[in-house]
């Protein structure tokens, strides 16, 4: 729907290139989120308490191995209680996101541009 979308709309030559790039570099990624997951859900597999996970209701292969990752080795809590304070701890001490500016710097490339672009 949404490159039916792109298709139809009357684009000077240069945003419709930059259009064409960044629906490039979209598949790309897709193609290495798609690979990803296939590997993630082949390790998921051989994991102790994946398919006792995937009993749940609204858990999914992915959703088991992340909530597997976030608790770690459960044979160390003496009940399920224990789940949720080792969940808070792990999130309290590594946020996803850091208020800390990136201190990455490089030069604009060709996907910063075409990204930048749209």
């Amino acid at each position: 729907m949404g490159r039916e979308f792109l298709a139809r709309l009357p684009l000077a030559l240069d945003a419709s290139e930059r259009v064409v790039i960044a629906l490039r570099m979209i598949d790309m990624l897709d193609a290495q989120v798609r690979e990803l997951e296939r590997e993630l859900r082949k390790i998921a597999r051989h994991q102790a308490g994946f398919q006792a996970l995937m009993t749940q209701f609204g858990v999914g292969e992915l959703i088991a191995l992340v909530t597997l990752t976030e608790l770690g080795d459960v044979r160390r809590m003496s009940s399920s209680r224990k789940s949720g304070a080792v969940r808070r701890d792990r999130h309290r001490r590594a946020p996803l996101r850091s208020n800390q500016p990136s201190r990455e710097t490089h030069s604009p490339g060709i996907a910063d541009t075409a990204v930048g672009a749209l």
